[in-house]
């Protein structure tokens, strides 16, 4: 008589479920499966361009207590070209804010200014 036909294993085929429980370490508890986790995480979102209007009426150059300095023109025509926007920003109020005190040094310093100012206003 002949054996009968072993089966092939096919792990696949067995009742496996399909979520595995979660090992915890000893003295650990899990927590409940009906409770919510209710934390909420937020970031604060930052819109530079809904922030010109206040930086133009509010410079760091039209405070006039201890901490700010008046910088001299050429500090502040360097400061046109910096990487950042705020500072470049920032640095467009002071050249407004320095010849309207200064009116007569405008042609002196006419060519430096109209050089750093033109790629702000394509970039802008």
């Amino acid at each position: 008589m002949p054996k009968a036909s072993k089966r092939k294993f096919n792990p696949a085929v067995r009742n496996v479920p399909t979520f595995k429980k979660k090992k915890i370490k000893i003295g650990r508890h899990l927590p409940h499966l009906n409770s919510t986790n209710t934390e909420i995480k937020s970031k604060k979102i930052i819109l530079t361009e809904q922030n010109v209007v206040n930086e133009l009426n509010s410079s760091v150059y039209d405070k006039n207590d201890g901490k700010s300095q008046i910088k001299s023109i050429d500090v502040i025509i360097s400061q046109l070209s910096h990487h950042n926007e705020n500072m470049s920003r920032t640095a467009i109020c002071g050249v407004r804010n320095y010849f309207k005190n200064n009116l007569n040094e405008l042609l002196r310093h006419l060519h430096k200014i109209i050089t750093r100012i033109g790629p702000l206003m394509l970039k802008e």
